[in-house]
């Protein structure tokens, strides 16, 4: 799980920090606060980051690798 804050040009959109937009509203992937979470903490499904699953990738390989 990464959470997300809400879009804003103090953090801006980069490879490390992917964009969703989640009913309307745009908000930004922190990846480097990545964490397993179990399932039952987690709140409703709000939607699906399937749309930007290879910006997520790239960002995972960003975190991990450096590239």
């Amino acid at each position: 799980m990464a959470p997300l804050t809400v879009a804003t040009v103090a953090l801006a959109r980069t490879r490390l920090h992917p964009l969703l937009t989640i009913s309307n509203q745009d908000y930004v992937v922190l990846m480097e606060e990545l964490a397993a979470t179990p399932r039952h903490i987690l709140g409703r499904v709000v939607g699906s980051a399937e749309p930007n699953r290879y910006a997520i990738v790239s960002a995972l390989d960003l975190l991990f690798t450096g590239y």
